[in-house]
């Protein structure tokens, strides 16, 4: 008789189980002392997750895989046509699956989860997830659900959704989308904020968004000195103009006056430059904080009811629950509901799943758009002194960017996202959920 304890133990994202043994036990007697030893709930629950090989991982993928055949020729003899459609849903929903999952390595690779090339994950992993570092389950908030309300900010969305009769289970993935029209309008993308003149309380020292930042703000100090050199070698050079030519030339003197008027002018629009991007990302960022919650919940909450027959495969605590919740976006709860497992509801499937499909596509289209906003904003500031210095060498616009121009697009990409909060907020407070 052998006894064997274990110890789990965490090396960066991954978890192992330390095998030790504990006492051998060979005759008789000794088995009979053997069998009076007592070993923790902890050693016999980790126990199981400790003995494991390839062969038993094929094992179980082999047994997976006939379950899944299993099942489609059981549902294919009950419904034919059903059983095809939903199969089919379910690849279309795979293949836009890996268009949201690079779209979302925007935030996910700042986060560290991009490897794990995965949109959803199951109630219990996110769970382990939250007792851990939380980078998966800081989106969804899983917690039980017993048919009482979860405790959520105002303006949250409740969804309740039978899980029996959408043949779901405590197996049912949830879906983990950082990347969506709501979370982009909102300012919750890290590596998109606009804000290059401060650094927030957030702890970016070794992000990428930090490392843009820091070389953006290098190349608006050369800028802004350059700048200033101009300008203060203009006033010289009109000022020796205007001594030097005011006795033999009334007329060039009157230019270099004028020139010493763009200056100032120049000086001003230098000054107001800065004035003017400060404005913008501040009057922006305390627009777009009353669209943000107190907490870091996600606008709907989905609550799944489950029977207990239903979570009698999972762990412990969780056969205690009737259901799960999690928190989640616009994207998320269509992406949720397309995995309906009834192939007798494959219209109320195709009808989520072709949602999911143009919610990608407004995604991805909305990603790339604030991905490019980022950008432009970011090179605006860096010739923004160049604009304004510009106008103090030059007589008339020539079709270069003149510096109205510069400000009222500068202005414009930083309301375009106060635009999408507002409509991310109708499209919530309009849209019925049952």
């Amino acid at each position: 008789m052998i006894i064997i304890t274990s110890n789990e133990e965490v090396v960066g994202e991954n978890y192992y189980y330390r095998a030790k043994l504990k006492d051998i036990y060979t005759t008789e007697e000794d088995i009979a002392k053997g069998q009076a030893v007592s070993i923790d709930d902890t050693e016999y629950t980790l126990i199981g997750e400790m003995v494991s090989d390839p062969v038993t991982d094929v094992a179980d993928t082999v047994i997976d895989v006939g379950e899944k055949v299993w099942n489609f020729v059981e549902n294919f003899k009950h419904n034919p046509i059903g059983t095809i459609i939903t199969a089919l849903l379910d690849l279309l929903t795979m293949l836009f699956d890996a268009v949201q999952i690079v779209i979302n390595s925007i935030q996910t690779v700042s986060l560290g989860t991009f490897t794990d090339l995965r949109l959803a994950y199951e109630y219990n992993e996110l769970v382990k997830d939250a007792n851990s570092d939380g980078k998966r389950d800081m989106y969804t908030k899983v917690s039980k659900y017993n048919g009482e309300d979860y405790v959520s900010y105002e303006g949250q969305k409740y969804v309740y959704v039978d899980g029996d009769d959408k043949g779901f289970s405590m197996d049912t993935e949830i879906p983990v989308i950082p990347i969506d029209v709501y979370n982009l309008s909102i300012s919750d993308i890290s590596l998109l904020d606009i804000n290059f003149l401060t650094v927030d309380k957030e702890n970016r020292e070794n992000s990428l968004w930090m490392t843009l930042r820091n070389i953006a703000v290098t190349i608006m100090h050369v800028t802004m000195y350059l700048a200033a050199a101009v300008l203060i070698t203009s006033l010289i050079l009109h000022g020796i103009y205007i001594v030097k030519g005011s006795l033999d030339n009334p007329q060039a003197q009157m230019e270099h006056k004028k020139g010493i008027k763009r200056f100032f002018i120049s000086l001003l629009m230098l000054v107001g430059s800065v004035v003017i991007m400060a404005l913008s990302i501040y009057a922006s960022n305390m627009f777009l904080e009353g669209f943000q919650s107190d907490t870091d919940e996600l606008p709907i909450r989905v609550n799944v009811s489950l029977t207990p027959e239903e979570n009698s495969q999972s762990d412990s605590e969780s056969t205690t629950s009737g259901g799960y919740s999690f928190s989640t976006n616009f994207t998320g709860y269509i992406r949720y509901m397309a995995q309906i497992n009834d192939v007798d509801k494959y219209t109320e499937k195709a009808v989520y799943t072709f949602e999911y499909i143009a919610l990608v596509l407004v995604n991805v289209a909305g990603g790339v758009f604030m991905v490019v906003r980022m950008i432009v904003m970011l090179l605006l500031a860096i010739i923004g002194p160049i604009v304004a210095t510009f106008y103090a060498i030059k007589k008339e616009d020539n079709g270069t960017l003149n510096y109205r121009t510069w400000a009222e697009l500068y202005v414009t990409l930083a309301a375009v996202q106060i635009l999408m909060a507002i409509a991310s907020k109708i499209v919530l407070e309009c849209t019925i959920f049952n």
